[in-house]
């Protein structure tokens, strides 16, 4: 047995090639994290990067951008054109009750005890 941490859609891919490999969320919790898209404050032409975000958001550009990387989207608008069985995906939209004990940020990862002496063993192996 061997474990990792992976993206959800590698997790997804991993598992859809080889169906062995199982996808599990720590019912202990983990850290959850998303991507997003910023367009800083000294850019050279905002209205470039405005226009830039507004095509990648649009529903029907971003569909299809999930539907070639795998990974799952928090746009309702987007997921409304998304297959059955992409939203079926456990692994892709995994139950609510599974994602209550994820949080955002390393913080609570680095301020958490029994993450803090797992993260010391890790790092003295």
């Amino acid at each position: 047995a061997w474990m990792t941490m992976c993206w959800t859609n590698d997790g997804a891919q991993l598992h859809r090639d080889i169906p062995e490999i199982a996808y599990v969320l720590g019912k202990e919790g983990g850290e959850i994290w998303t991507d997003f898209y910023a367009i800083p404050k000294d850019a050279p032409n905002k209205p470039a990067g405005y226009a830039l975000l507004n095509y990648l958001m649009n529903p029907q550009v971003a569909v299809k951008e999930h539907l070639a990387n795998g990974a799952p989207s928090t746009d309702a608008r987007v997921n409304k054109l998304l297959p059955k069985e992409v939203l079926d995906n456990p692994i892709l939209y995994p139950a609510a009750d599974l994602l209550t004990p994820l949080e955002f940020g390393a913080a609570a990862t680095l301020t958490d005890p029994g993450r803090a002496e797992l993260m010391a063993r890790f790092k003295s192996a």
